[in-house]
């Protein structure tokens, strides 16, 4: 799974333990947690992206597509007010709403 500039601050095992607990195939299993963490993904580009300048979104996402993980962090910290919490919320936010999205799924709604 390739790192990202969140992954020092997110624990990210909640996906597997939450799809993994699903009667279905393992590819099923691993297209799901692909698709999670994409979800994932793009939902905290989003969160950044509406918190920065113009110019500033230019620098962070030439940043995110060198793979400049620490030059990404270190440009957000210096560029969003309290990043890390903003960055926590949106992923627990989605956690939520993929839990309640997988136990629906259980239940055949």
């Amino acid at each position: 799974m390739k790192k990202y500039f969140y992954h020092e601050i997110l624990d990210l095992e909640w996906i597997e333990a939450e799809i993994d607990a699903l009667d279905v195939s393992d590819i099923e299993k691993k297209k799901l947690a692909d698709m999670a963490r994409y979800e994932l993904h793009q939902t905290i580009l989003e969160a950044v992206l509406s918190e920065l300048s113009d110019r500033e979104k230019k620098v962070f996402l030439a940043n995110v597509n060198y793979d400049t993980n620490e030059r990404t962090w270190n440009h957000l910290v210096k560029n969003i007010e309290k990043i890390e919490d903003k960055i926590k919320n949106v992923s627990e936010t989605l956690k939520r709403d993929l839990k309640q999205d997988l136990s629906d799924a259980k239940a055949g709604k």
